[in-house]
């Protein structure tokens, strides 16, 4: 018997207490009931009342047992049907994946931090939270691995992946992206800055970096362009990068796969500076 039997035949989420039925036994969940027509609450299959509690079906819901679908991946939790779904959104047991594709390869973000710098031969920069670090302009997925000494929060959720794109003309889009199978109670933002030519200055911010499984790959969250070079045969470009993490909640949650809103970008500012005052490239 297939588990969507226990699925309200209206919205199709699982039932869950309390469960009503018509005279036909027809089920439907406590949401959609209330929003049946009429005051005797027809029934969208049949248009008999539904009145009744449907206690027998409530009991039947409430004792089956189904395993974690990150069971391979080390849960061992047993989850009541209706409570499965939200079970998985914060298992612990939930995996990242290997962005490339036909990888198929799905793990812990330690597991992955291994796999990236052995099998795909990606550079690898740690770092420190609100540390100014440099990495340089070239076409490439840049590992970004934080320390979380001066924070207590989980080590093993620190690793980061800086997507710097082929160019587009003398420039590069540049993506940043926080791996994690959920988002934590607490937000990372970012800013990158860069000097083109002398003079000159610029700062791109992100108040909340995107969070993802990278279960549909590397997704395209550009939030500034950079050269390679510096004008006047100056050498390569380095960007000067800092990542911190945030007290205030994310309430927009960017852990939907696929995505693409950039609503968390700021403007980057350009300051015409004394470029002694900053790093030289």
């Amino acid at each position: 018997m297939g588990t969507d039997v226990f699925d309200c035949p209206i919205c199709s989420t699982p039932l869950s207490p309390p469960i009503f039925q018509c005279s036909l036994g027809h089920f439907v969940c406590s949401a959609c009931h209330d929003k049946l027509p009429g005051t005797d609450r027809a029934c969208s299959m049949c248009s008999r009342p539904v009145l009744d509690r449907c206690h027998g079906v409530e009991c039947i819901v409430g004792s089956v047992l189904l395993p974690c679908s990150y069971a391979l991946h080390g849960c061992t939790a047993a989850i009541l049907y209706h409570q499965k779904g939200e079970h998985e959104k914060v298992c612990l047991h939930a995996p990242c994946f290997c962005p490339e594709n036909g990888s198929g390869f799905a793990s812990t973000t330690e597991a992955l931090l291994g796999r990236f710098t052995a099998k795909h031969d990606w550079p690898i920069t740690a770092f420190k939270y609100y540390e100014p670090f440099d990495v340089p302009v070239k076409a490439d997925v840049h590992i970004l691995h934080g320390s979380g000494e001066e924070v207590e929060k989980d080590n093993d959720s620190d690793l980061f992946l800086l997507h710097i794109g082929y160019p587009d003309a003398p420039l590069h889009s540049v993506s940043l992206v926080r791996v994690q199978a959920h988002a934590q109670e607490y937000g990372v933002g970012c800013s990158v800055g860069f000097s083109w030519f002398m003079g000159q200055y610029q700062v791109a911010t992100l108040d909340f970096i995107r969070t993802s499984s990278l279960s549909n790959g590397l997704p395209k969250c550009s939030f500034c362009i950079v050269p390679e070079v510096r004008r006047g045969g100056g050498g390569p470009v380095m960007l000067s990068v800092t990542i911190g993490i945030n007290t205030e909640e994310d309430e927009e949650d960017d852990n939907k796969e696929g995505d693409d809103d950039d609503s968390h970008v700021k403007v980057g500012e350009n300051k015409e500076e004394d470029e002694a005052s900053h790093k030289a490239d």
